[in-house]
């Protein structure tokens, strides 16, 4: 629970109108980022986006989890913002990880902003 928590620190930090918008729905993204930490994205992204990113984790270490998780929400952010209600913001959120059909630009995205 501790990367949870330095996630949710991180998204204070670089985005915090998101963060406000979530707040205003009742919505807690960092429900969404523990089941993503868990099992390594594994689970969540498409396959090919995965093993990019399985590279760059046992290259860069655990905070590829915290980089990609921001990349998710960032790439996703006007999206996010539009949502007007909490379960159109829960199911975006959900459905996050599976947006980033493109390895190299969810990468570049992670890599955009080194923590």
């Amino acid at each position: 629970a501790k990367d949870v928590e330095v996630f949710r620190v991180l998204l204070q930090q670089r985005l915090p109108t998101l963060i406000q918008h979530f707040t205003k729905h009742g919505v807690d993204p960092c429900l969404f980022a523990n089941q993503w930490f868990m099992c390594l994205y594994i689970n969540y992204l498409p396959m090919q986006v995965a093993m990019r990113f399985l590279d760059s984790f046992f290259y860069d270490g655990s905070k590829m989890l915290f980089r990609v998780g921001l990349a998710l929400f960032n790439m996703n952010l006007k999206a996010l913002l539009q949502a007007d209600d909490e379960e159109e913001l829960m199911t975006l959120c959900r459905d996050l990880p599976q947006t980033a059909t493109d390895p190299t630009k969810l990468m570049e995205c992670a890599y955009d902003h080194l923590l």
